[in-house]
């Protein structure tokens, strides 16, 4: 913005050069003025105020000058005296609010959201002022953009219907782009689309070279009203124009054209991500789309998906944009492709994430990728529409765009919470015996996936014992004798409690009958083998006792080997070879192998533990990955979790369910293999609190970092 008038400028409506002609023009000094304003016109009052006149109550105002002006132009000049201003307190200092106005009630001002920080910026303060002056009900979505190695956030959408803004819509639009400075061919493909579009969204995004603004015209009416006379798939369709400019230099201006090929199956959207990208040099964002779309159907038909093609006159810009808001995702159930995304493209771990905790429980839009204007690979994810200011309209509803919509907030998903200790009795004891104990005991939950089979009615609990406190070994003792433990095992368990650092009481439903379980965990142990020099292998970690809670003669006895030195590439390879049979790229390995690699991009070497299970007389041979220093949460393992829930045939609705009643909890460990029937199985594990099991030292550390994927660490 300009504190003085140009000498040479351009008027904004028919971009004719203005020439200012000061000859007429004189100076008066005003230090009060008000407005008034009808139907046609706005007048501007100014005046000076009269020391010493009225009375104490009242100041007199001598008018001396007044301008009436059109509304449109009244428009124009608030803009502009709204930057002058900006730019006098960026350099001055703002201004306080103690002018000698006179007292009197304040008028009071429409809403507004809570400032963002990008409002702080002149152009898009400017943008946001004239959006709201349209007077309409405004959806705000904000998004980041990964290119270059850089990670852009200051970027914004904000979308307006005509239906809401009323009579005039057209012309108030028209004036809204005027104001912004669209450049003369740029609004003439406005002009030319904008009776046929029923939604318009303004954009702004800010680079390292430049600030864009951006205007795109939404056809979603018309292709509607074409759909309902077919009950054909509709054909490809041009859902929005966008029309791009460099606010500074708006001779560099682009022209985007969006095409939505309706209700494509996820086939038919790979084959269509694979016209527009090279496989083998875009091989994430090929990626981040089939993982995006798999995670979209766990909630919504394909006919909820929209894709769209992207393209542009002139230049090297191919790309699509996947719609997702229909399934109702948060950004942090994507975690894992973000994660990717951003460390195949060189992005530090520190920037990423202090912006990703930011927006983690935001809604997830979609995803655009692809090659930019300027030949290069970006990915760009839209998040969080959500109303800003303005009247409510009357419209219905409508998800999946950042536009006007009567109900912005998400529709709650249902959630089943499991607690087996307050369902069966059986379950209930033990836990209350536990918890007499008074030892500030911990708690965690698990699922077990087997082939068309959910197990959720278990729990572990647990606490750390006195080495010399007889009473409270007794007391041990005590509970594994009430709840039926087998005498043998009472015994071997009794040898051994003076060793131990932990005591862990579990209970199990399954399918068939419930399972009592005790462990000793020997965490001294790891800590002995860390001094020694050279460090074995693997140490005995925990004895685990098992028994049938109706019979306690079908029992196990497991043993666990516990691999201190593993990293998490070892593990990987350990896992592939003794348990899997080297089918790598293969599920039920894929997912331990893709839980590993993000766990190992959060973590330091020695943080996460690998342990080998065995049990006497039964087949038994599994392993568990305890991660839980990686610090993350049940929700940011979401696409793991429904690949396991595809895997092992459980229905996706009921597992959702059931996901909902636990993703706020710490994800604690994963163990797979062979259970004691011969089954393939994957268990993960939760809790509220996670874990103070010390990490196992090694000679160096490192920061987590964009390592090469699969590097595990």
């Amino acid at each position: 913005m300009m504190s003085d008038p140009p000498a040479d400028t351009t008027q904004a409506k028919d971009k004719r050069k203005i020439i200012w002609d000061d000859s007429y023009a004189r100076n008066v000094y005003s230090d009060l003025s008000t407005v008034s304003a009808t139907r046609e016109e706005i007048s501007l009052l100014f005046g000076t105020s009269q020391a010493g006149q009225g009375d104490e109550n009242t100041v007199k105002v001598e008018l001396t000058d007044g301008v009436a002006m059109s509304p449109y132009a009244a428009k124009r000049f608030a803009v502009q005296l709204d930057g002058a201003l900006r730019e006098y307190e960026s350099k001055y200092g703002p201004l306080q609010g103690n002018s000698p106005s006179p007292p009197g009630p304040r008028p009071e001002r429409p809403y507004r959201p809570t400032p963002s920080p990008l409002r702080a910026d002149e152009k898009a303060g400017v943008l946001f002022k004239l959006v709201e002056n349209l007077k309409s009900e405004v959806g705000f979505e904000q998004s980041f953009k990964i290119v270059n190695a850089k990670l852009l956030e200051d970027r914004f959408l904000l979308g307006v219907s005509k239906k809401a803004i009323g009579q005039g819509a057209d012309e108030q639009l028209a004036e809204t782009c005027n104001l912004l400075g669209m450049p003369e061919p740029l609004f003439a493909l406005f002009s030319r689309y904008l009776s046929r579009g029923n939604y318009v969204h303004f954009g702004f995004e800010r680079n390292e070279q430049s600030v864009v603004y951006k205007v795109y015209l939404e056809f979603w009416e018309k292709i509607k009203e074409e759909i309902g006379k077919s009950n054909q798939r509709p054909g490809p369709a041009l859902l929005h124009l966008g029309l791009k400019w460099d606010v500074s230099n708006p001779g560099r201006r682009a022209v985007t054209r969006y095409t939505w090929h309706p209700w494509l199956l996820p086939d038919e959207i790979e084959q269509r991500v694979l016209a527009n990208l090279d496989p083998h040099t875009d091989a994430p964002p090929l990626q981040a789309a089939g993982e995006l779309i798999s995670l979209a159907l766990a909630r919504v038909s394909h006919r909820d998906i929209l894709y769209l093609d992207v393209t542009e006159e002139g230049n090297p810009r191919r790309s699509f944009d996947i719609n997702v808001y229909r399934a109702n995702l948060q950004i942090q159930e994507i975690y894992p492709l973000l994660s990717m995304l951003c460390r195949r493209h060189a992005i530090p771990f520190d920037p990423f994430h202090s912006l990703y905790d930011r927006i983690k429980e935001k809604r997830l839009g979609h995803l655009a990728a692809g090659v930019d204007r300027e030949g290069k690979d970006f990915f760009t994810i839209y998040y969080g529409v959500e109303g800003v200011f303005g009247e409510r309209s009357q419209e219905p509803a409508r998800d999946g765009s950042a536009c006007v919509s009567e109900k912005f907030a998400p529709p709650a998903r249902p959630r089943r919470l499991v607690r087996i200790e307050e369902t069966d009795e059986k379950a209930g004891r033990l836990f209350q015996l536990v918890k007499s104990l008074g030892m500030g005991e911990a708690f965690e939950r698990s699922f077990k996936f087997l082939d068309r089979i959910l197990l959720t009615g278990r729990f572990l609990t647990g606490f750390k014992r006195a080495t010399t406190n007889a009473e409270q070994d007794e007391a041990i003792l005590n509970i594994c004798r009430q709840i039926g433990m087998p005498q043998d095992y009472q015994e071997r368990f009794a040898s051994q409690l003076h060793e131990a650092n932990i005591v862990l009481f579990a209970f199990e439903e399954n399918e068939k009958n419930r399972v009592y379980k005790t462990y000793l965990e020997f965490s001294g142990r790891m800590a002995e083998a860390a001094a020694q020099d050279p460090r074995p292998e693997s140490v005995v970690s925990h004895t685990g006792f098992k028994w049938d809670v109706s019979d306690n003669s079908r029992k196990a006895m497991a043993t666990y080997l516990a691999y201190p030195l593993f990293r998490t590439e070892k593990v990987a390879a350990r896992v592939l070879d003794s348990f899997y049979g080297g089918a790598a790229r293969k599920d039920p390995y894929s997912i331990v192998d893709d839980l590993l690699d993000l766990a190992g991009s959060r973590t330091h070497p020695g943080e996460l533990l690998y342990f080998e299970v065995s049990e006497e007389g039964n087949p038994r041979n599994s392993f568990d990955i305890n991660i839980y220093w990686a610090n993350l949460r049940v929700t940011e393992t979401y696409p793991m979790l429904v690949r396991m829930a595809r895997h092992y045939s459980i229905d996706l609705g009921r597992f959702d369910e059931l996901y909902e009643g636990v993703k706020d909890l710490k994800f604690g460990h994963l163990s797979g293999g062979t259970d004691r029937e011969g089954r393939d199985f994957l268990t993960v594990y939760f809790s509220q609190k996670g874990s103070s099991r010390p990490s196992i030292p090694f000679p160096e550390r490192v920061h987590p970092s964009p390592a090469p994927l699969k590097g595990h660490g």
